[in-house]
């Protein structure tokens, strides 16, 4: 394996793009038991006004993505996926700090995600960055058993 390639941010994929960034989707989401995003769900999502996808590559080879969005001052995190082959290599939180720089430059305020309440790893990723919970919604998200999770609510003032 090489070394992680350089961030790119878009903001229209490529539709060969979308089935392999599901398939990376539902490979790193599956593994937690939580719900993967489809490829039509991903490019909809890529298609509304504001949304980029940035994603990086390990020997030409998507990686890892976020998909998200700007309105006006604030940017808001759809999704964040990363290989699991690829996990614990310090990824999420380069693709974080790319988003992050660039929306500094392009005068965003305010970047928000939510997160599972039980994802541990996520959560200590976003603290470590400076990401500050400000918010629970209860009972958002549902397992594949249907049982109901919380959803805790991020911000990091950029």
């Amino acid at each position: 394996m090489t070394s992680p390639g350089d961030i790119t941010i878009i903001d229209q994929a490529p539709m060969g793009m979308l089935e392999p960034l599901a398939s990376l989707h539902e490979a790193a989401f599956k593994q937690l038991g939580q719900q993967a995003w489809g490829a039509g769900q991903i490019g909809c999502s890529l298609n509304q006004a504001g949304g980029q996808l940035a994603y990086i590559s390990v020997d030409e080879t998507i990686a890892g993505f976020a998909l998200y969005k700007t309105v006006l001052d604030e940017t808001e995190l759809f999704t964040l996926a990363v290989d699991p082959t690829q996990q614990r290599a310090g990824m999420a939180s380069r693709l974080l700090i790319a988003i992050a720089n660039q929306l500094k430059k392009d005068g965003v305020a305010s970047f928000f995600l939510e997160v599972r309440c039980d994802n541990e790893g996520a959560i200590a990723c976003y603290q470590k960055l400076g990401f500050e919970q400000i918010s629970t919604r209860q009972n958002y998200y549902s397992d594949d058993g249907g049982a109901k999770i919380d959803a805790s609510i991020f911000r990091l003032s950029l």
